[in-house]
């Protein structure tokens, strides 16, 4: 019989809420090298444009679900931001990390908390606005950012560190576990870690 050290070293403990941490995110599609010149080159250049990127990296949120945040839906005590049901994405509730949390609420607390989390100049972003932050951020890496790219990096991080499908499926707002499996399977064989193996069993 396994004494319980034995099995603490067998099955870390994971966190109970999945939340990305920046500081420590590196997968086959953004290294940490990635992000760090990104948050740089954008926090000296354009803080709501940092602030948009990081959220985006935070959270794995869609352009419509990110144009559809109010201010409200920040609870900075919880440090959770819930993001509204859109299209083919489920509504949920997602913990941010503490150094990201208190940059929204510095960013925010005295606005109306019925404003847009990140509105545009005269008034509502548009989709153009965060598609051109996307593209200057492609350019500065040499290589594609978008949002699909970005979940699929989401993922693959909670995948290597051992959450099951079916909490990284919650966190996506995937209405199926199948739709989370098939954007894992995509990079099976550039993530050389052991869940992948047992993924691929578990596949099978």
């Amino acid at each position: 019989m396994r004494n319980q050290n034995s099995l603490n070293n067998t099955f870390p403990l994971l966190p109970l809420d999945l939340i990305v941490d920046l500081s420590h995110f590196e997968t086959c599609l953004f290294t940490q090298s990635d992000l760090r010149k990104l948050f740089f080159y954008f926090r000296n250049k354009n803080h709501i444009h940092y602030l948009i990127l990081k959220f985006l990296f935070s959270t794995g949120i869609s352009v419509p679900e990110l144009l559809m945040c109010k201010i409200h839906n920040f609870d900075y005590e919880s440090t959770s931001m819930c993001i509204p049901e859109r299209n083919r994405l489920q509504k949920r509730n997602i913990t941010l990390a503490n150094e990201f949390s208190k940059e929204l609420y510095r960013y925010s607390y005295e606005e109306n908390p019925d404003r847009s989390l990140f509105p545009g100049k005269d008034g509502a972003r548009e989709k153009r606005s965060v598609q051109y932050i996307l593209k200057k951020a492609s350019l500065l890496l040499q290589k594609e950012v978008n949002v699909p790219l970005i979940r699929d990096a989401i993922a693959l991080y909670f995948w290597d560190q051992g959450f099951p499908l079916r909490e990284i499926q919650t966190f996506l707002g995937h209405r199926s576990s199948k739709s989370t499996k098939q954007r894992l399977i995509l990079y099976q064989n550039s993530q050389k870690h052991e869940f992948f193996d047992d993924f691929k069993c578990k596949a099978a």
